[in-house]
């Protein structure tokens, strides 16, 4: 789990790739080989593609819609106009972030797979990830109402929450550069005349293979296994006050 425009765009996201733990180390080393090929050793991230890495960024994102489509893994966002929050009530941006993921957590992790399968969260390292990390019983208190009979535990169905530092984490660097293209379509950066060519030839890339333009809907193509939520007014008011 991880975010992405918080600091400099209107619109800001969070997103998260969902997958079963077997699949956890292949789909890791296949990312660390397609690194190794194109000799980057420093972390793949959105905020990190220039114009003589593009080709290599655009396999990682060919690689990352084979796994959709073999489903392999899933992929949810959730984005929000930031300009509405008022952070100062929030406790400052981060407390803002944090509730972003907690709904992320709640709708797209624990309302959809907690009935079924126990739920590990690997959010982003950051002040955001820590504060999500206080709210786990919160996530279960407000999940648990969803789960059957056998789920209703007071630790399940999340499990288990790590800030994790995506320089470590492999599937957290994927996750960043869906993520920023998502964030970069939804803000219209393209229409920037200052907008650098890579990226907006990997966004593009991006809505290309997820059928959408600029990610103001939910695309359908891969129906549950990759979907875009948009916060219209009344969903605010699900993160007005505290967990």
């Amino acid at each position: 789990m991880d975010e992405s425009g918080q600091s400099t765009d209107r619109y800001m996201c969070v997103g998260g790739i969902v997958i079963n733990a077997d699949r956890v180390d292949e789909v890791r080393a296949d990312i660390l080989e397609i690194k190794r090929l194109a000799d980057i050793n420093s972390e793949i991230k959105w905020t990190n593609l220039r114009a003589h890495r593009l080709r290599h960024y655009r396999r990682m994102v060919e690689y990352f819609f084979t796994l959709i489509r073999l489903r392999q893994i899933h992929f949810h966002a959730v984005i929000c106009d930031f300009s509405k929050f008022d952070h100062r009530a929030n406790g400052g941006r981060e407390n803002s972030v944090s509730r972003m993921l907690f709904q992320l957590a709640l709708h797209k992790g624990a309302f959809r797979y907690g009935e079924k399968a126990d739920l590990h969260l690997f959010p982003d390292s950051g002040d955001h990830a820590r504060i999500l990390h206080k709210h786990r019983y919160h996530l279960n208190n407000s999940a648990r109402k969803t789960m059957p009979e056998g789920r209703r535990s007071a630790e399940l169905p999340i499990a288990h929450i790590e800030p994790t530092d995506s320089a470590t984490e492999p599937l957290l660097e994927l996750n960043d550069l869906i993520l920023g293209a998502i964030c970069y379509r939804r803000n219209e950066r393209y229409d920037d005349p200052a907008a650098s060519k890579h990226k907006k030839n990997l966004a593009r890339l991006v809505g290309l293979r997820a059928d959408a333009t600029t990610f103001h809907y939910n695309p359908k193509t891969f129906g549950r296994r990759f979907t875009v939520w948009n916060f219209k007014s009344g969903d605010l008011r699900k993160i007005s006050s505290r967990p």
